[in-house]
């Protein structure tokens, strides 16, 4: 019957980094038996040998995920059991399990009629002009508002996790709506849900959570930062088309809260 030395630690090692600590533990089994085709599974089988999935005895948040054999006689092998964290998809399902997290930045373009002050953009000009005699005059122009496309740069969230059911109705209660209550550290209506999907992964599902945060702008002139997602709708004039100067917020600008809201904090999803 094959035995188990007591474990060594020639050979042994450990790491330790941001994606978590791996170690590998050595043993030496002796009196093996079987042929050439099955000596080095029964090595790996005997008892005493941790076996794949077996969680490390003194860090029970990793386990053993392969394992090396080597001959050192017909009779003797040694083993190195490779110990690693879980890959998401060998988790138990687990719909309160802090999710694995990507953060990205895309750049959009965006039309606006305000600078980074929240001042209406307007443009100025001074030049020459016909008088009613026919003469040439300089003539200062009424200033034009404008608008302009701009690229702002756009973070979105990913969260991913392994849960016990698909996503089709968190999918409907939450995607294309706005966060109700303050959501990560950010005011309500901040926060957009652009996708919720998932995708069956045996004993359950590896669900996905998309988010894109708004961008944060002043819409008059030495006003307040504002981070919404509400539409802006800015009065024109009848005669040229072109907003109002002297604007302010309820009178000539007007927040259009277009999206519906969900309580995001119901998905427990969040940042460490």
């Amino acid at each position: 019957m094959a035995t188990v030395r007591p474990e060594i630690l020639d050979g042994a090692s450990l790491s330790n980094s941001a994606d978590g600590v791996e170690t590998v533990r050595v043993f030496i089994v002796e009196n093996v038996t079987g042929d050439a085709k099955t000596k080095m599974i029964n090595a790996i089988l005997a008892p005493g040998v941790p076996q794949l999935g077996e969680a490390h005895p003194g860090k029970p948040d990793i386990f053993v995920k392969s394992h090396s054999v080597a001959p050192i006689d017909p009779k003797t092998f040694r083993i190195e059991a490779h110990y690693k964290p879980l890959d998401w998809d060998e988790k138990e399902p687990d719909d309160t399990e802090p999710p694995e997290i990507s953060i990205s930045t895309t750049i959009e373009t965006v039309t606006t009629n305000f600078d980074r002050d929240g001042k209406l953009i307007e443009v100025e000009y001074s030049g020459q002009a016909l008088d009613a005699e026919g003469n040439y005059i300089t003539k200062d122009f009424e200033p034009q508002t404008v608008a302009l496309e701009v690229q702002v740069p756009v973070t979105r969230l990913r969260f991913s996790r392994k849960e016990t059911t698909n996503s089709y109705l968190k999918n409907r209660q939450n995607k294309g709506k706005v966060n109700s209550q303050t959501w990560l550290g950010d005011p309500p209506r901040s926060w957009l849900c652009t996708d919720i999907s998932s995708d069956f992964a045996g004993d359950g599902w590896k669900v996905s959570y998309e988010f894109q945060l708004a961008d944060e702008r002043r819409l008059e002139q030495g006003g307040s930062l504002i981070r919404t997602w509400d539409a802006t709708a800015v009065f024109t004039n009848p005669a040229t088309g072109r907003a109002v100067r002297g604007a302010t917020i309820g009178n000539g600008i007007l927040l259009v809260p277009y999206y519906q809201e969900a309580d995001f904090n119901a998905l427990l999803l969040g940042l460490p």
